[in-house]
């Protein structure tokens, strides 16, 4: 896959407090791709995806299906109460990577990628 990098990788933030609000913006300063935030309120939302130049909702049914990465970052009250129903949209086989302060749900592309030296 030359020509590609990690920042081709479009991001989804599933919460937009404190903890999300700095790994985006670090992740944005780095060149990664963050296509849109989610957050109960809409000012919370707007101010950081403007920040990162991505789209917003406060609807979950609306969060993007499109990400590849999806980093989760609630309070423990929310993410109980979230968690879930957020997970049924983003369908597909996904890898969970956790973190003492947020999971990340990363899908994996449906292209099947060959190596040169693999043979099957």
């Amino acid at each position: 896959m030359a020509g590609r990098s990690i920042e081709d990788t479009s991001i989804a933030f599933i919460g937009a407090g404190n903890l999300a609000t700095n790994l985006a913006k670090a992740l944005y300063r780095k060149g990664f791709r963050i296509v849109q935030v989610y957050s109960r309120t809409k000012e919370s939302a707007q101010e950081l995806a403007q920040t990162v130049e991505a789209a917003y909702t406060t609807e979950l049914q609306a969060v993007t299906k499109e990400a590849q990465l999806y980093i989760v970052s609630l309070k423990d009250a929310a993410f109980v109460e979230l968690l879930p129903p957020c997970l049924i949209p983003i369908s597909g086989p996904t890898r969970l990577l956790s973190s003492m302060f947020c999971v990340f749900f990363l899908k994996k592309k449906n292209k099947k990628l060959h190596d040169k030296n693999t043979h099957t």
